[in-house]
């Protein structure tokens, strides 16, 4: 264990699961303490009585570095053995190290220069597909007819070609980094390897009002706030989970959003309704500035959404994303026009924004109005210089 909580009458530490006191057999808590050996050393970090959830945040977020620091300390051996026995035969790595070892390595890079939400993607697609397939083969063994055959079983499978082609993506930039770090001459799949023609087989929906409802009233309350949130702002996910108060401008109505797709801060707007249900969540919670406005972890929510869904009667293939697409949708037929919305979404190109563009045709119907007075007024136009024409011609004829 690495949570415990000290007595408050006789200040003793205990497990987290003991229900009372091992010494004196009380059943209140003075505080918490976390300790955990991250490597070598002991870290131990003490919280006040009413800080459980903070000292749960802390030991885990000490329980991931504990075993990024265990991973990164067995690749240290693995590498120092291999030295040895190569000498300068450093490339020859590759021929030893197998593909589900030299992963640590770039999952341990990856943590330090990639979004979490990346990170998290390529994860699943690591365990879920090419694990499987490759974990066990060394990098040497990874070959252009290697990756076709994998490339073969996934669409007998039933993957789409744009699934596969993300997994081959993954493992090209794995490649990438071993020859980068010394495991590999050159890169083996290098001009060696066509992607997959991609097809769009989804097309992106949106929620009527009466679906956000009935979502809304089969959610768990704990979910309801951040469900609202992302309908009402168009945030995404990985934006609102990573908002924390002090991000908050009340007097101007916006919030700051530092975690963008695009890897840039962008700021929202903020409707009444939804700084309300932030104020109100706000005093409920006695949140401090530097806390998370939602605590809850993404696949938490997702899991909850997708219940929400099958109790509503709704697809289950509705997306937590399409909540982004549901508040630009309800915006397009509101007749916002599209650079707002372009604006209010964080779009850097317009070409993105115009897929909302068909949900008000009062907006194009005046502009097609606008070009059909315009080719009116040409024809009235040319009418007036043909007749001019025409009497000139009279004109001389009568002369």
């Amino acid at each position: 264990m690495a949570l415990y909580w000290r007595c408050k009458n006789c200040r003793s530490v205990n497990s987290e699961k003991a229900e009372a006191c091992k010494k004196c057999g009380s059943f209140e808590a003075s505080g918490y303490e976390v300790q955990i050996m991250i490597g070598r050393t002991l870290v131990r970090k003490s919280f006040r009585a009413g800080e459980y959830e903070l000292a749960k945040t802390v030991e885990l977020e000490l329980r991931k570095k504990q075993e990024l620091v265990r991973i990164a300390e067995k690749l240290k051996s693995v590498d120092e053995g291999l030295s040895k026995l190569l000498g300068d035969n450093s490339f020859q790595k590759g021929n030893f190290v197998k593909v589900k070892i030299f992963w640590n390595k770039y999952f341990l890079w990856m943590k330090s220069n990639k979004k979490e939400s990346t990170v998290r993607e390529r994860i699943t697609r690591w365990k879920k597909y090419l694990k499987p397939f490759l974990g066990e083969k060394t990098l040497a063994e990874i070959t252009p007819a290697l990756v076709e055959k994998y490339k073969t079983e996934k669409l007998k499978q039933g993957y789409s070609p744009a699934s596969i082609n993300r997994d081959i993506a993954l493992l090209r930039h794995m490649l990438s980094m071993a020859v980068k770090w010394g495991y590999l001459k050159e890169h083996p799949l290098k001009g060696k390897i066509e992607m997959l023609r991609e097809v769009p087989i989804r097309q992106w929906t949106f929620l009527t009002r009466e679906e956000y409802e009935a979502v809304f009233e089969n959610l768990s309350e704990t979910y309801r706030d951040l469900y609202q949130f992302l309908v009402l702002t168009g945030a995404r996910l990985g934006e609102a989970l990573n908002l924390r108060w002090k991000d908050i401008m009340w007097e101007a109505g916006v919030a700051y959003l530092r975690d963008s797709k695009a890897n840039r801060p962008r700021v929202i707007v903020l409707s009444d309704c939804v700084i309300d249900m932030l104020d109100e969540r706000k005093r409920k919670l006695n949140a401090k500035e530097d806390e998370r406005v939602f605590k809850h972890s993404d696949s938490e929510f997702r899991r909850a959404f997708k219940r929400a869904l099958k109790s509503a009667g709704l697809p289950e293939s509705i997306r937590i994303h399409d909540l982004r697409h549901t508040f630009a949708s309800w915006l397009a037929i509101k007749g916002v026009p599209i650079q707002q919305i372009k604006e209010l979404l964080g779009h850097s190109q317009i070409t993105t924004t115009l897929r909302y563009a068909h949900l008000n045709p009062e907006t194009l119907r005046r502009v097609v109005n606008t070009l059909e007075s315009f080719e009116e007024k040409i024809t009235n136009d040319r009418k007036v210089v043909d007749f001019n024409k025409y009497l000139k011609k009279k004109t001389l004829k009568s002369a």
